[in-house]
């Protein structure tokens, strides 16, 4: 309800959306002891609320012990394919930097309902390898690359936001 303007829900909706977002922060402020935001930047945003205390949620990140010392020249995306996600600013960049002289692979990690969103472009570049898959099978492919990429495009919610993906990824 903070950012009504962000989600661009008007009317009617936008009113009874923005009763009950006021209504859960009620509930919250009178039932919990301690409220967890994601980020400092977001726990400031409701300083002004009658939250009895407030902090910063701990890092999620799997444990990772094993190393990772040979370079491949691969990238790892897990996520949505859409133009909101940044995919299309990400293949555009691979699609850049593989000229003759560079060669990077990426590794794109989708649902399959959402293959639809490529372009049949898309699959005509070796550099471009689509899966769909969880579990061991992601953590396998994540051992077979150097980083994992966000290429979120800027929205005020990502700026005091943090993905819980970066920390999937810091983890593997």
């Amino acid at each position: 309800w903070l950012y009504a303007d962000w989600w661009g829900v008007t009317g009617v909706k936008a009113v009874l959306l923005k009763a009950m977002h006021k209504r859960d922060l009620r509930t919250f402020e009178n039932c919990c002891d301690i409220m967890y935001f994601p980020s400092k930047s977001m726990a400031d945003l409701f300083v002004d609320r009658n939250i009895r205390k407030s902090d910063i949620l701990p890092p999620a990140c799997i444990e990772f012990s094993g190393t990772h010392d040979k370079i491949f020249g691969r990238m790892i995306y897990v996520g949505g394919v859409q133009k909101a996600y940044g995919t299309d600013i990400l293949l555009s960049a691979f699609k850049k930097i593989n000229n003759e002289s560079n060669k990077y692979q990426l590794y794109l990690v989708c649902r399959e309902k959402e293959m639809s969103n490529l372009s049949d472009e898309c699959f005509d570049y070796e550099w471009l390898k689509v899966f769909h898959t969880q579990g061991d099978k992601l953590k396998e492919l994540y051992a077979e690359c150097d980083a994992g990429i966000i290429p979120l495009r800027r929205d005020r919610y990502m700026d005091f936001a943090i993905p819980v993906k970066l920390f999937e990824y810091l983890g593997n």
